[in-house]
Parts: structure tokens; sequence; C-alpha cells
């Protein structure tokens, strides 16, 4: 019960292993955390570094390079709020997440 969500349903680590993307779902909806890798393998507390809610949406972590994960949704996540991004629904968005300060870019 350390993350967002009960059922984890992929890991990926990053190369040099500083980072690690969780994802995990509950009735069907994803949520994506990106853990400092080390820290937790050192015994400190799982604590997500960034936060990704797609609600109601989804998303898939494709791949890391350079440091950054590479993502794919449905909607708009650069949208807070949920009921406003139910308009964004539709197609492939694609974004690269920066895990050292949660930034998005296209």
């Amino acid at each position: 019960d350390m993350t967002a969500l009960h059922q984890v349903v992929a890991v990926d680590i990053a190369p040099g292993e500083r980072w690690m993307a969780v994802l995990s779902v509950g009735e069907g909806h994803p949520i994506l955390e990106v853990v400092a890798l080390r820290e937790w393998l050192a015994g400190k507390p799982y604590r997500s570094q960034c936060t990704l809610n797609p609600y109601p949406g989804t998303l898939i972590a494709e791949r890391w390079e350079g440091g950054r994960l590479h993502l794919v949704s449905d909607v708009d996540l650069r949208v807070d709020d949920s009921a406003a991004r139910v308009d964004s629904i539709g197609g492939e968005r694609r974004y690269v997440l920066d895990p050292g300060d949660c930034s998005l870019a296209d």
C-alpha cells in the first residue's frame, strides 16, 4: 500500500537507477508516480517526487531517455482540473517528464 493506488501494473527504472516510474491502478484508473529509487532502496520511506493523474484519461510510460521519462496520454496532462480535462480526451499526446522539477514538455 505504498503506491497511490493498490495495484501496481508497471515499474520502469531509469538508466543509472536514479528514478523509478511506478504505474498503479484502482478501478481501471491509472496514476503514475516517479520515485527517487536510491533513497527508497536505502530504506527511506516511499515518496513520490512527481505524480501524474490523467483521470479521466489514460497514461503510458514509454521509455527513459536522457534522465527524462517519455509519456503518452489521451488527455491534456497540463490541465489540472479533471472535469475540464474531459474536453481534451482523444488522440495521442506525447510528453517528456523531467523528474527533477516535475515539468512536462512536448
